[in-house]
């Protein structure tokens, strides 16, 4: 009924088609639209109206085809082949369309993404962005940051997550789309998944229930809910996790039940509810997700067992078997996907390679054929492309440096001072002034936040300390300052170098391995950054690695201007070397 009567729509709209050139006919208009308010129904009026294309312009089809894709995407139904949405994006690429081709290249994303191919679908992601160009379209912006913190959240790369899912929040504030603000800050909150990030995370799914509840929107309530109720279990937070998810339990959309059931239903079960928990996981088993079905399975056979019913646990561990060979079976089938997913992208990327080998040989071809003046174009382009490699390089080199000094400087005294001051100063704001109850409350998480992070670090320090008395009372530490005291040279056999090093690892982790994610190392450079560390003065590191004290100075300025790009002392490397 539904379909015929957006069919009666269409065929009326289709006889007021625009008359000037260019203009898309309004029925498609219509069906964009359609696709925010409600997919679905835009879905049933493309299928609609599909064999009245074929009389249509080209630009109308491809406009057709590429409003079919995005339908289908809204409405959640998979994009499982790339070929529906790869010749629109290059007609639009061909026609150099700024209106169409962002569009294009987002969705073309969203189907690589769909594919499991990451690599791809971040690549266009980046298209998309690269050609919007100013500060329009803030609606796909977000949807494109959002789609790519998702990938990187798939992959564990959680900063890079909260990067892109704050630019998303961004965008759909300067839209106004209060819908995507929540999701935004929904997937901010998601990214403390850790311990010490929980009250992070806490704050950012309260703003997102606050917009909820000022929306008047029960099943997104639902949504953040169960999400708040996930973290509070994970906390150990019982108490609260019945009150936050009393109210989600109305929901009646499945993908939500499934998560606030299952969560219920672990909660009754810790707190040794077995009725509650068991009621729970039975209703799981009408709509739970594959997971959620596993655990049900299992803990039921648990109850049952408790219970001496040893039917009723044999059928549920049948069950639970099934459903976790299904499981198996579904991360073996996203495993192998990701590796078709490398597999491509090699693919891909080597049949750029022999594309850019051939460029080359007409470029070779060319070359003989043209002018110094050419010649001298095509050795300062050679030039630009090398300086903008190395350029790269060492930005990534400054990034990493830059986040060991962050992490050093967690577990510095300097840390821990400011640390106290800034609780000092929230202290004062709170007894200084009088907050609304949801204000102050967001002051006292900060000073939780601030006094986990500052216990963190003085447990950091002390593990240091630890880790340096361990490392000067070791025996092979004993050994190179016996060395130092001897009056006569000595040649060091590699085994005591291959020990000190050993012995510098163990004591602070992966010295040597951070050392050279930043920058490669030689031998002697290596041995040098390891006698700093043993706080051997550099007289003696000359001695030792059979060098000038001149040369042992050079070198330590060397390493400084290599790693950090500027001139500097010695002894700022010294420092630098300590700090790691």
């Amino acid at each position: 009924m539904r379909n015929t009567l957006y069919l009666f729509v269409s065929l009326f709209l289709l006889s007021f088609y625009a008359c000037k050139e260019n203009a898309y006919p309004q029925v498609l208009l219509l069906a964009d639209n359609l696709t925010n308010s409600n997919p679905d129904s835009a879905v049933s009026l493309l299928c609609s109206i599909k064999d009245d294309m074929s009389a249509q312009s080209e630009e109308t089809q491809m406009y057709y085809r590429l409003l079919c894709v995005k339908a289908d995407d809204k409405a959640y139904i998979p994009l499982t082949s790339e070929n529906r949405i790869l010749p629109v994006l290059h007609y639009y690429i061909k026609k150099d369309d700024t209106r169409h081709l962002p569009e294009a290249y987002f969705y073309a994303g969203r189907t690589y993404r769909d594919l499991g191919d990451a690599p791809q679908a971040l690549d266009y992601f980046d298209k998309a962005l690269d050609v919007l160009g100013d500060d329009s379209c803030c609606e796909l912006r977000s949807l494109i940051h959002s789609q790519m913190g998702r990938i990187f959240s798939e992959q564990g790369l959680w900063n890079e997550a909260r990067k892109v899912y704050s630019q998303a929040y961004r965008w759909s504030v300067l839209e106004k789309d209060s819908i995507s603000m929540i999701y935004d800050l929904r997937d901010l909150a998601s990214t403390y998944c850790d311990v010490e990030g929980v009250d992070s995370s806490l704050l950012y799914y309260q703003e997102a229930y606050d917009l909820a509840s000022a929306l008047n929107n029960p099943r997104i309530m639902s949504m953040v809910q169960s999400q708040i109720g996930k973290v509070y279990v994970q906390m150990g937070k019982y108490d609260l996790v019945k009150k936050i998810l009393q109210p989600s339990l109305k929901t009646t959309v499945d993908r939500i039940k499934s998560g606030v059931y299952s969560i219920t239903a672990d909660w009754y079960y810790k707190m040794g509810n077995r009725d509650s928990a068991s009621y729970y996981y039975n209703k799981l088993l009408g709509f739970g997700t594959l997971y959620a079905l596993t655990d049900a399975h299992w803990r039921l056979a648990e109850l049952a067992l408790e219970e001496g019913k040893i039917q009723v646990a044999k059928g549920h561990l049948e069950q639970y078997m099934e459903e976790l060979d299904s499981v198996r079976k579904f991360i073996d089938s996203e495993t192998i996907r990701e590796i078709n997913s490398l597999y491509n992208y090699s693919l891909r990327e080597s049949e750029n390679s022999c594309l850019k080998a051939e460029n080359k040989q007409e470029q070779i071809y060319l070359f003989y054929s043209m002018t110094g003046g050419v010649v001298m174009s095509l050795c300062f382009f050679t030039y630009f492309q090398y300086s903008r490699r190395k350029h790269a390089q060492f930005n990534l080199q400054l990034l990493r440096l830059k986040r060991i000094e962050e992490e050093q400087y967690k577990k510095s005294a300097l840390f821990i001072e400011e640390n106290k001051r800034k609780q000092e100063e929230l202290t004062q704001l709170l007894r200084d002034g009088a907050y609304p109850a949801q204000q102050k409350e967001q002051i006292e998480q900060q000073k939780r936040s601030l006094y986990y992070a500052g216990k963190q670090a003085e447990f950091g320090l002390q593990e240091r300390e630890k880790a340096r008395r361990m490392l000067l009372d070791s025996d092979i530490c004993k050994y190179f300052k016996e060395i130092c005291n001897e009056e006569k040279d000595t040649h060091l056999p590699p085994e005591k170098w291959n020990l000190l090093e050993q012995t510098v690892n163990t004591a602070y982790k992966d010295f040597t391995e951070k050392l050279f994610r930043i920058c490669k190392l030689s031998r002697h450079e290596l041995h040098i950054c390891l006698l700093i560390k043993i706080d051997i003065l550099p007289k003696d590191m000359a001695r030792l690695t059979d060098r000038s004290r001149e040369s042992i100075t050079s070198v330590r300025r060397r390493l400084y201007e290599k790693f950090f790009g500027t001139k500097g002392t010695p002894q700022q490397w010294d420092e630098f070397i300590d700090s790691l």
